[in-house]
């Protein structure tokens, strides 16, 4: 089978793989390809918010990662769950939005990453983010929804928050303001009381321009540098498509999935095959067995 060109391919219809198809597709002249190991994600568990109890542990939507014995624990296996579905863990995730902690962002500044300072990023999230206020009322901005849910919080709120005040605690109006610290309400990620994750804000405007490709169920071989040919990647089965990127691929799949996927190529070794630019993959149709589990540390 002839390989499908496209400028990019992302592996990982999570919430980088959906920010990157939005922005490697924004000016209308690349073609992406995204590839997603899960299905789709219009399922009602998913699309209501009080669902992610359900998709917790719904192995048609999860991975359902766990890790190895931690002595210190005696023997227990810590659950990760991550989402194996179109928005990968924003759509089965609990919708709590936080930007994370400005001293943080500047101390990773400080160790000489450039761009990532407080200063930096403080942009970028306000580009991408629509606020929307305790009435429902939207304010202009980008297409993810930061809803303010103060209203829909049970009474018993002023409770939890006067004991936080008597233990000492400070409390904050807004965990994602100029004052993060403390105890206060969650902005969450949702849009007319239905969750709005990475796929419904980037991912679905990226397939609406015509120059992007979803493709679910499909879980990565191996890939291949620009000098391996085709025998050079080892793949688990023998109907395999093929998709070559001639700009350079994209790898948003979990860590564990990363690993799997370029280590089990012959292309280059274990030692430098997460630091190779590939230019190739092959993906097969996913046909995972209900009772699949992965365990990693």
């Amino acid at each position: 089978m002839a390989d499908q060109e496209y400028d990019y391919v992302i592996v990982g219809a999570g919430s980088a793989g959906c920010v990157l198809a939005d922005r490697l597709s924004a000016d209308g002249s690349a073609t992406v390809l995204v590839l997603e190991a899960g299905d789709h994600d219009r399922r009602l568990w998913i699309n209501m918010p009080i669902g992610y109890g359900k998709t917790f542990y719904d192995e048609r939507v999860n991975w359902k990662f766990s890790a190895l014995p931690e002595p210190e624990l005696k023997g227990r296996r810590i659950y990760f769950p991550r989402g194996r579905v179109v928005g990968g863990s924003s759509s089965i995730n609990a919708m709590v939005y936080c930007r994370g902690l400005p001293g943080d962002f500047d101390d990773w500044a400080r160790m000489g990453n450039r761009g990532w300072s407080w200063a930096d990023v403080l942009p970028v999230y306000e580009r991408f983010e629509r606020r929307v206020d305790a009435d429902g009322v939207a304010a202009a901005g980008g297409p993810l929804f930061v809803s303010d849910v103060r209203k829909q919080l049970h009474p018993i709120e002023r409770h939890f928050f006067q004991a936080a005040e008597q233990a000492g605690l400070p409390f904050t109006e807004d965990f994602n303001g100029p004052h993060p610290e403390g105890v206060g309400r969650y902005r969450i990620n949702t849009r007319r009381g239905m969750r709005w994750s990475g796929a419904d804000a980037f991912l679905r405007p990226a397939l609406q321009r015509g120059r992007v490709q979803l493709q679910t169920a499909a879980m990565v071989e191996s890939w291949c540098s620009k000098a391996a040919g085709r025998s050079a990647c080892r793949t688990g089965a023998k109907a395999c498509r093929w998709a070559r990127a001639r700009a350079a691929p994209w790898c948003c799949a979990p860590a564990r999935s990363r690993a799997r996927s370029c280590c089990s190529s012959r292309a280059w070794g274990r030692r430098n095959c997460c630091n190779a630019m590939a230019c190739r993959c092959c993906w097969r149709r996913n046909r995972w067995a209900p009772t699949c589990r992965t365990t990693w540390r």
